[in-house]
């Protein structure tokens, strides 16, 4: 009986030292992760460099132990070019996470008009171009709205598909080139949505297209660089002429 105890008292013992060896090891991993966001805050290259080299997976253990805005995001959101490549080049897979919003760090990118980091992104992800948020935005709708033509190129280049991809409204990135008045961004797409037939006839849900669209808006600059367009002006005309 009293071996017996003694073996169970043993193994408690073992129990409780092994415990503490995880507690501890666990507190040392949260610091480490701590340090990493602070580092990624204000974009500290030679931080993330040497947390990397002590803790070769610190990185993807940041993925699995915090429910924060993910790590790539943070760098992205802050515009720090440097720590965002080194963080892409140790784990590629970063582009494609996805945070609270369903945003991904290329969502994030194009709405804050940050084209080096664009670059970056679409360098070790391509997907993240067709990837809807919460309010059903793709990457280039961003970059539409706000009329940014090399970045709406670059997205395109990246996933033509994307041009189609329609908000929740229905509205496409023509719609927001005319309701921001983006003639430059506009002009880019019908060059580049040729090999899309009728794209240019596509309605939102209240049947507008992108002509109706700019007659109620009075976009003088859209509506002319139609009517002097023979080709789409035919294509408009026949559109018209349907509804009635």
């Amino acid at each position: 009986m009293e071996d017996n105890h003694q073996e169970i008292t043993q193994l408690f013992n073992s129990s409780d030292a092994q415990n503490s060896q995880v507690i501890i090891s666990m507190s040392i991993v949260e610091e480490d992760i701590t340090k990493l966001y602070e580092a990624s805050k204000i974009g500290c290259v030679q931080t993330l460099k040497t947390l990397i080299q002590q803790h070769p997976y610190l990185i993807q253990k940041a993925l699995i132990y915090t429910i924060e805005t993910p790590l790539l995001h943070v760098s992205v959101s802050h515009g720090h070019l440097e720590f965002t490549q080194l963080l892409l080049d140790h784990n590629p897979q970063l582009a494609a996470e996805v945070d609270v919003f369903r945003r991904t760090p290329l969502h994030i990118a194009c709405a804050n008009g940050d084209i080096e980091i664009v670059r970056a992104l679409l360098e070790k992800n391509t997907s993240a171009c067709l990837v809807e948020d919460r309010n059903g935005f793709i990457p280039l709708h961003y970059a539409a709205t706000s009329g940014n033509i090399e970045m709406m190129e670059l997205l395109i280049n990246a996933r033509p598909q994307s041009v189609l991809m329609k908000l929740n409204n229905g509205k496409t990135v023509l719609h927001l080139c005319v309701e921001g008045n983006h003639l430059e961004g506009l002009k880019l797409l019908i060059a580049l949505t040729l090999l899309f037939e009728d794209f240019l006839n596509t309605v939102d849900d209240v049947g507008n297209t992108i002509l109706d669209l700019s007659l109620m808006l009075q976009r003088i600059e859209v509506h002319g660089r139609f009517q002097t367009h023979e080709h789409y002006g035919r294509v408009f005309t026949h559109n018209s002429r349907s509804k009635n």
